[in-house]
């Protein structure tokens, strides 16, 4: 809120719920209720774009994927957390995850179960569309969304998205895989053509992929991408 920073009074939803929320949820369970409802209802309509104002009004344009998943991510830690599913019948929610899982379908690849970004996690172009933490995070996403439907009683679209999030994950381990120095890792991106990018990047490290409950930290996938990232090769 600064007015010496450049982009005072600004909303990233992937600040707000992957990195601020877990500490608030952690101390003060009332205002993390708060926040959610504030991203569901007056930041929806701009869900996955760069950054708003704190108004809801876009700031910087530009899709970024992790960003569009960051909401479900959220709700999903809540619901865990809390048991409290009452905020599921609070105004503009179902509205706000209807939204959301309808984003999300429209940026999946025609053929195969990735979804692609224009953004990185940095809010930088990426160099190729299909990066393997933003689909991590869908992935966990539609894992929330199965588990929401579930509880509403929607056992037919609970399935659905339990289905999803298992063809994703097969998605993801068969074409963001690669054959490097290190053994089989994951890659940071791909293009479904043969292209792909090794890089890591802290706001959405491969790191992160156990604790989204993606992967064992002893899956040899994971440790082959951490050695990886913390040689001389990254």
């Amino acid at each position: 809120r600064s007015p010496l920073y450049y982009v005072s009074a600004a909303f990233w939803p992937r600040d707000s719920f992957l990195w601020s929320f877990p500490a608030v949820l952690m101390t003060e369970r009332a205002l993390a209720r708060e926040m959610l409802l504030i991203g569901f209802t007056r930041h929806l309509r701009n869900a996955g774009i760069h950054s708003h104002y704190i108004d809801g009004v876009l700031l910087y344009p530009g899709f970024e994927l992790d960003q569009l998943a960051a909401y479900l991510v959220a709700l999903g830690e809540y619901l865990e957390a809390t048991g409290d599913f009452d905020l599921l019948h609070e105004p503009g929610m179902a509205r706000g995850i209807a939204e959301l899982e309808k984003a999300l379908w429209d940026h999946k690849y025609p053929s195969e179960y990735l979804f692609d970004t224009f953004l990185d996690p940095s809010d930088d172009p990426a160099r190729y569309p299909y990066l393997t933490y933003d689909n991590v995070l869908v992935w966990r996403a539609l894992r929330v969304l199965s588990m929401i439907y579930d509880r509403m009683g929607l056992i037919q679209k609970s399935l659905a998205a339990e289905e999803a999030a298992r063809r994703l994950r097969e998605a993801i381990y068969r074409y963001c895989v690669v054959e490097e120095p290190f053994g089989r890792m994951f890659a940071w991106s791909v293009d479904l053509a043969g292209g792909f990018e090794l890089y890591d990047d802290p706001p959405g490290s491969l790191m992160l992929l156990p604790h989204y409950g993606f992967c064992d930290g002893a899956d040899e996938i994971y440790l082959n991408t951490a050695r990886w990232i913390h040689s001389g090769e990254n």
